[in-house]
């Protein structure tokens, strides 16, 4: 990651995000029923990830329901920890669509 003025939380943030949503089964990314799944961010918010002090990481997404959901979360787990490591993961799938029903707003 190049150098910038933004904190390491905000770099992992980001970085988790566009890796989750970059998977091929997560159409979108989810904020939860309230919005509680976010890391706000100076004059931005990145959502559907949340770091928490302690370095866990909550992320929430809508999945396309192609594969089992036990292996896309799997994947995804993989995928937060190599950006953040041996951390706590957790992953809320909100909602799933099957293929034939996808929106395209990805």
């Amino acid at each position: 990651m190049p150098t910038t003025d933004r904190s390491p939380t905000e770099q992992l943030s980001e970085h988790i995000g566009d890796a989750v949503r970059g998977h091929p089964a997560v159409l979108r990314a989810h904020g939860g029923a309230f919005g509680e799944i976010a890391s706000h961010l100076p004059g931005r918010q990145v959502t559907g990830v949340r770091v928490a002090e302690d370095g866990a990481v909550e992320i929430g997404v809508v999945a396309l329901l192609d594969r089992p959901l036990p292996e896309t979360a799997a994947e995804l787990r993989d995928l937060v920890r190599e950006a953040a490591g041996p951390v706590p993961v957790h992953i809320t799938i909100a909602e799933v669509e099957l293929p034939g029903d996808v929106q395209e707003d990805r």
